[in-house]
């Protein structure tokens, strides 16, 4: 009898430790991919930022050109209240379970306007 039960708890007993890595393994692959994003996205916050494309009508897209083709992204463009300072937020989506978002400001250099007497 014994015996019987010692077995039914060691049984017990590995079938909580495997769900257990289990588990471990599958959050460590989301972290993975989080911090993949992450890093997706200040690249592209910085692709932006030298480029403003996001202000000439790009608003997303995929990152194919670094070999995720998997990974969509987009951006959202929104004032400060501070002349001339835009803020930039990317979010980045693997399939509808993953995803990340990175916020940062744009400073864009005001227009020069000509006046009657020369430029400003």
């Amino acid at each position: 009898m014994e015996a019987l039960v010692s077995i039914v708890l060691l049984g017990v007993g590995i079938t909580s430790v495997m769900g257990g890595l289990s588990a471990m393994a599958k959050n460590q692959t989301r972290t993975r991919q989080v911090e993949l994003l992450n890093q997706l996205l200040v690249q592209k916050f910085d692709e932006i930022t030298a480029t403003e494309d996001v202000f000439n009508g790009t608003t997303g897209g995929d990152f194919a050109a670094e070999g995720h083709p998997e990974i969509q992204w987009n951006a959202e463009v929104s004032t400060t209240g501070t002349t001339d300072l835009e803020a930039v937020t990317l979010t980045a989506e693997i399939g509808d379970s993953i995803s990340s978002r990175y916020t940062g400001l744009i400073y864009r250099q005001p227009a020069e306007t000509t006046t009657a007497g020369g430029t400003n």
